[in-house]
């Protein structure tokens, strides 16, 4: 199968039928959810041989784009040096599809991460700890992530009309936009569906935008 025949639903079976397959897998307490191809794992495993098991596993699934590994391993928490979880937590980072890992500051001391530097949104910070946490060996995450500062309405208006300019037949004069902080507020006409995605899709783009309230009308 292509990725394009196989659908979220579809990957979600295969990778359950696998983890039963698998002899090297006991994934009776993991967690899978998948999203456009990606799949995230939680949970917990009882080593990290059953865990690196699990993650393996998933990604040989034909169709899978990604796998976000979010397996904590309890047991071995104290076994692991300093040195060796900051290096797991760097490789974490920089696999995840959603992160822009050289952004990101590691710091380590008796196993506790700290986190520093800037994401883009909430959902990267919140990607950031967990994938930390997910480290063999780490006690705890400190999160001293920041986020961008909030952006005015123009910087929000400029994305959105070069974004929906491209679509050709958008109305930018027809769409008003809302600043609460890091929350932007869409309201106003479009002419379909399309534009009613792209002009979130572009919203959420701006840096300093953590979410988006699409009460955007399509108009025919």
């Amino acid at each position: 199968m292509t990725r394009t025949s196989v659908t979220d639903q579809q990957l979600h079976a295969a990778i359950l039928r696998r983890f039963a397959w698998s002899p090297d897998t006991h994934a009776t307490c993991v967690g899978v959810a998948v999203r456009a191809g990606v799949v995230t794992l939680s949970g917990a495993a009882g080593s990290a041989a059953e865990k690196r098991a699990v993650v393996r596993s998933a990604r040989e699934v034909q169709g899978v784009v990604a796998v976000v590994d979010e397996i904590a391993v309890p047991a071995a928490v104290g076994t692991v040096d300093d040195p060796d979880v900051a290096e797991g937590v760097r490789v974490a980072l920089h696999d995840h599809p959603a992160l822009h890992a050289e952004r990101i500051t590691v710091g380590v001391h008796h196993q506790v991460v700290t986190l520093s530097g800037r994401v883009n949104s909430v959902e990267q910070r919140r990607a950031a700890r967990r994938s930390a946490q997910a480290v063999v060996g780490v006690r705890a995450v400190i999160d001293e992530l920041t986020l961008p500062p909030a952006p005015t309405a123009s910087q929000t208006k400029a994305r959105l009309v070069e974004v929906l300019g491209r679509a050709g037949s958008a109305d930018i004069d027809q769409v008003d936009i809302k600043l609460d902080g890091h929350v932007a507020t869409l309201e106003g006409n479009v002419h379909s569906w399309y534009e009613r995605r792209a002009a979130e899709r572009a919203a959420r783009s701006v840096p300093g935008i953590t979410d988006v309230h699409n009460k955007l009308v399509v108009t025919f």
